[in-house]
């Protein structure tokens, strides 16, 4: 994608989502409900993006998302729009769940290490700073 955005000046931005507190469904719920709620996560995140945008589990229980032909303004407004999807999803037996935001948009010259770090320190910022928000790096 880097490599496509330096030739054709395009835009682009990742979302790094991590689902706040998941240990404790697992604890509770055990590992086949987290498993479903991983399931249906992924599920409202894929029906709540762009059609060439892309989305995968990045492990545990973050996801992230390329979003194509984004800028931060875009980048932000996907993120206000998710997390409001994610609260008003039914997660039973779970009552209900959250998710922090890190968000970074491509600048010239961003390698991917560049780009993973300033996403993944965003989601940091995100999660120290009260969680089920998001924050731009």
């Amino acid at each position: 994608k880097i490599k496509s955005a330096e030739r054709y000046k395009e835009h682009f931005g990742l979302l790094l989502i991590d689902i706040d507190f998941f240990k404790l469904v697992n604890d509770e719920y055990g590992h086949n409900v987290g498993d479903v709620v991983l399931q249906k996560f992924a599920k409202t995140l894929q029906r709540n993006i762009r059609e060439d945008d892309f989305i995968a589990r990045w492990g545990g229980e973050e996801f992230i998302i390329i979003a194509n032909y984004a800028k931060e303004k875009e980048l932000e407004a996907l993120a206000k729009k998710l997390k409001k999807k994610i609260i008003e999803t039914d997660f039973s037996p779970v009552s209900r769940l959250s998710a922090s935001f890190g968000l970074t948009a491509y600048k010239e010259g961003d390698t991917s290490d560049i780009l993973f770090k300033r996403v993944d320190n965003a989601l940091y910022k995100a999660k120290q700073n009260g969680r089920n928000r998001y924050e731009i790096s």
